[in-house]
């Protein structure tokens, strides 16, 4: 019930700033709940308006919402964001559409934490290190972060592909 309520306060928040007819584009990470989790996400969200849902499904021609971050996709966010930066082309508002107060200072702080980080893997049956990043440094949240990264990479693959990568529910 937690999730339904998170998802509908944040929707009611977002489509205070836009009308109700605006089409929101999701960007759901599917790494930890998978395409259920992922689906619950973008029905929760259909809910509050039309939508389409960010998709790199493709083994079925009804594509399930949802994207992992593999670390080749965290290579391409990484890459994209940077360019953006150094571009100047993005631009954070001091007011967003969140329940706590200094999320751009957040923001900011997690970005600069975000490094390389190497990490045995243990789905090898060799021992190899795996380089990943992360802001996760002793207990630390990088979300907005990360959150931050799928957005530069996936709003420009979303364009560049002309919608292709996106499903729709309803």
């Amino acid at each position: 019930m937690q999730l339904e309520a998170e998802i509908a306060s944040h929707a009611t928040r977002l489509r205070k700033h836009i009308p109700r007819d605006t089409v929101l584009v999701s960007i759901i990470e599917a790494n930890y709940g998978g395409w259920v989790q992922a689906s619950r996400i973008a029905h929760l969200l259909e809910n509050h308006g039309p939508a389409l849902h960010i998709t790199c499904d493709k083994t079925r021609e009804n594509k399930r919402p949802g994207i992992y971050t593999t670390w080749e996709i965290k290579e391409r966010m990484r890459h994209e964001l940077q360019r953006l930066l150094r571009e100047d082309r993005i631009c954070l508002f001091s007011e967003v559409a969140s329940t706590r107060v200094g999320d751009v200072a957040e923001l900011a702080k997690q970005l600069k934490r975000c490094e390389y980080v190497y990490k045995a893997n243990t789905t090898s049956a060799t021992v190899e290190r795996k380089r990943t990043i992360t802001g996760k440094m002793n207990g630390q949240n990088d979300d907005m972060a990360i959150a931050l990264m799928l957005l530069s990479y996936w709003s420009a693959h979303f364009i560049n592909v002309d919608g292709r990568c996106a499903t729709r529910l309803r």
